[in-house]
């Protein structure tokens, strides 16, 4: 009995000694700092990243809008030592990162330090300029005054203009309808993939300083179709913005977005479309208005 009793004490000790040793074990790996330097997420507002982010590549193209400023949301990992983009080392840093950058980036690299100051990673980003697509974008190719590679939905005349080193073009007459004048682009083969940014710049020139309110209103309209000759409208078959009117008497950039899980399956060209009409009770037929650097970008 006496044996029995003293086995057991010993088998008792023993397994005290081992949960010790384990508990002690999950301490320690408790108290060991952070290894990861690992970017969580990387997102841009607009614009496209290749491959997709993913935190075990480290290398990326970034294609943008030229003269567009993006802004990219960067997820850090807990507990980093320091953080930087290219060699500007930033001291006081959230969890998210907002980095602005421009088409005149070439590339931008990003390193991150864990809390072991001993592991790192390094992401770098390589920017590239999308190219505007639109078929004389300033109106500035003409026959006679009429703009080449530019054609009026339905009634109205588009002329060409050149304001103050600017070239540009306006309608002959408005209507109350944006629908009433509407000028389109030459057809467009469509990126299957690729997300659309329609821009233009528009002016009201009141020469007079006599007009008080904002007599005529713009609005930019995309067109989706399934043939080259853009006579079947896709399932999806056009995106528009909002009839808006300038703040102020110099010219003011507008845009149209469209990303490309809004599309249908069936889209294989685009005609981009700016349109302007003059508000009822302030304009009329012969309100001043102008328009141009009208571009398209797939990224």
């Amino acid at each position: 009995m006496k044996k029995q009793l003293l086995i057991l004490y010993l088998l008792l000790i023993v397994s005290c000694q081992n949960y010790t040793l384990f508990e002690d074990d999950d301490v320690s790996q408790q108290n060991l700092p952070n290894s990861e330097s690992r970017i969580q997420e990387f997102n841009v507002n607009f614009g496209r990243v290749r491959p997709n982010f993913n935190s075990d590549t480290f290398l990326y193209d970034i294609t943008i809008p030229d003269n567009t400023e993006i802004s990219a949301s960067i997820l850090l990992p807990e507990k980093l030592t320091s953080f930087k983009i290219d060699n500007g080392i930033i001291e006081d840093f959230e969890d998210t990162v907002t980095y602005n950058f421009s088409g005149d980036t070439q590339s931008f690299t990003i390193f991150c330090t864990a809390e072991d100051i001993v592991t790192t990673s390094e992401y770098t980003f390589n920017v590239h300029k999308a190219e505007n697509i639109i078929f004389n974008p300033n109106f500035e190719e003409v026959n006679g005054s009429t703009p080449l590679g530019w054609a009026m939905k339905s009634s109205g005349m588009l002329i060409a203009i050149f304001d103050e080193e600017f070239y540009g073009a306006r309608f002959n007459t408005l209507t109350q309808s944006a629908d009433g004048r509407e000028a389109l682009s030459e057809p467009i083969f469509y990126n299957d993939g690729s997300d659309i940014l329609l821009t233009a710049n528009i002016l009201i020139p009141y020469f007079d300083n006599t007009e008080s309110a904002v007599d005529v209103k713009f609005s930019l309209k995309l067109y989706f179709f399934t043939d080259e000759d853009c006579k079947i409208p896709a399932q999806k078959s056009y995106k528009t913005l909002n009839s808006v009117s300038p703040k102020s008497e110099t010219w003011e950039n507008i845009k149209l977005t469209c990303k490309s899980d809004e599309l249908s399956d069936d889209t294989l060209y685009i005609r981009a479309a700016i349109r302007a009409c003059y508000v009822a009770g302030v304009g009329t037929k012969d309100s001043l208005h102008r328009f141009g650097n009208v571009c398209l970008y797939q990224f």
